[in-house]
């Protein structure tokens, strides 16, 4: 992982895109783990992301991903499932074309502690089918984020993401895209919290000349509510 990191770094020094497209864009997400009982090691997975061009006012992407998690120990939790992405022309060099992007993943998710510190590192590998084009991509992505907790039920949350292209894909940087985030988290119910942040993506397009530099606000909705709980015994 050390030398992934050193070349998706190497990348950001050698890629010199001849246009650099600053966007300002705004994403709406609900992501929710529900175990189907309390006790159960089996979950499903729940996520929706309503992204927006110029913060709110035009389309970006819709991105749909219900899947399967199952709890292999309190440290270890493995899942997979199903995406829907449309993804719409926006910006000033936009793509040529909207399309319609089927995906299935896997995930592996590893969360451990460092003092108060919560560390998630997450590994996705991506089958990804787009259309209207047939065309079948692969993509391996990798992040890691940190909690810090601030103050009763208030926190602090940092991340980054680097999404690195697998053949058959072609690209010509070594990672397609980053994304570098910081929020402050809210948890205002025993299984639900929210968090409200900024996000830096640059994404470098394919045709090897345009890097999209986008801020992204980011509203966020998290909740790990059971289906199912155990009822107190009168």
């Amino acid at each position: 992982m050390l030398r992934c990191f050193a070349l998706f770094l190497l990348t950001l020094s050698s890629v010199s895109a001849q246009i650099s497209e600053p966007n300002a864009n705004g994403w709406y997400v609900y992501t929710g783990d529900h175990k189907f009982t309390e006790t159960s090691k089996w979950g499903l997975h729940l996520e929706g992301q309503f992204r927006r061009f110029d913060v709110i006012t035009k389309p970006q992407q819709l991105l749909l991903r219900p899947g399967i998690n199952y709890e292999v120990n309190k440290h270890i939790e493995i899942g997979g499932g199903y995406a829907f992405v449309p993804t719409y022309r926006y910006g000033l060099n936009p793509i040529k074309s909207s399309f319609t992007e089927h995906r299935l993943w896997q995930n592996i998710i590893v969360r451990n502690k460092i003092g108060k510190v919560s560390i998630m590192n997450r590994f996705r590998f991506e089958e990804r089918f787009l259309r209207p084009v047939l065309k079948y991509e692969n993509r391996f992505r990798y992040l890691i984020r940190a909690t810090v907790p601030i103050k009763g039920p208030w926190y602090f949350t940092a991340y980054n993401e680097v999404f690195i292209p697998v053949k058959p894909e072609t690209h010509p940087a070594f990672a397609d895209q980053n994304r570098t985030a910081a929020l402050i988290g809210y948890k205002f119910a025993p299984h639900w919290r929210a968090e409200v942040g900024y996000m830096y993506q640059p994404i470098w397009q394919r045709n090897g000349r345009i890097r999209e530099d986008n801020s992204t606000l980011m509203v966020m909705l998290w909740s790990d509510e059971p289906f199912r709980k155990k009822h107190a015994v009168k």
